[in-house]
């Protein structure tokens, strides 16, 4: 059985490591195309999600989460959705990595910081971490969290067409939920302290 992995990064910190862990457990690896060309320099095989989508997936205006993307994420396996996804080309994403940026540093700004703080909101990231969670995907957001997941998926036979448990997907649920959270809270922290000055 097929299973794809869709790696999307704002920090790239141990992320060729991931995608050679990834490949060698039998994963394909789709990712954007800056993502994409990173791995593809260390030797790991990876499919553009631009060359999938059919045409530049985002525009002068910004970025947020193409509906090829989102379908792939939340489509469930059954013979409607499958056929969905068969049409628009885009494999069903088993796994997500998604490293989004946390606004860490932005968050304790000034006023003269604003847009610098609108232009880092990853609108896709974000995007991406709530469509995975509602898909119910295996999905990663800490690179030490790296162990844990690939432990599970092996003892699961998860890549011959076995099952992760649902308290196994509810626990990475968790930590993505809190993830997003956090950013958000950064956000609300950044313009409520701003209004204030």
């Amino acid at each position: 059985m097929k299973r794809t992995a869709f790696l999307y990064a704002d920090d790239s910190t141990g992320l060729t490591g991931l995608g050679m862990r990834l490949k060698k457990l039998g994963f394909d690896i789709v990712a954007p195309p800056e993502t994409a060309r990173l791995l593809e320099r260390t030797g790991i095989n990876v499919t553009d999600t631009e060359f999938l989508i059919g045409e530049t997936a985002h525009s002068h205006l910004g970025e947020t989460l193409h509906p090829k993307i989102y379908a792939a994420l939340v489509a469930e396996d059954s013979e409607v959705d499958n056929a969905i996804l068969a049409r628009s080309g885009f494999p069903r994403i088993d796994f997500v990595y998604a490293n989004v940026c946390s606004l860490v540093n932005e968050a304790n700004m000034g006023s003269h910081a604003l847009e610098k703080v609108a232009e880092k909101l990853d609108i896709e990231g974000l995007a991406i971490l709530l469509s995975a969670i509602k898909g119910r995907r295996i999905i990663m957001c800490q690179m030490e969290q790296i162990r844990f997941i690939l432990d599970e998926l092996k003892s699961s036979n998860f890549m011959r067409g076995g099952e992760v448990s649902s308290s196994f997907l509810s626990t990475l649920a968790g930590v993505a939920g809190r993830e997003a959270a956090t950013i958000c809270a950064r956000i609300a922290h950044f313009y409520g302290h701003t209004m204030l000055q």
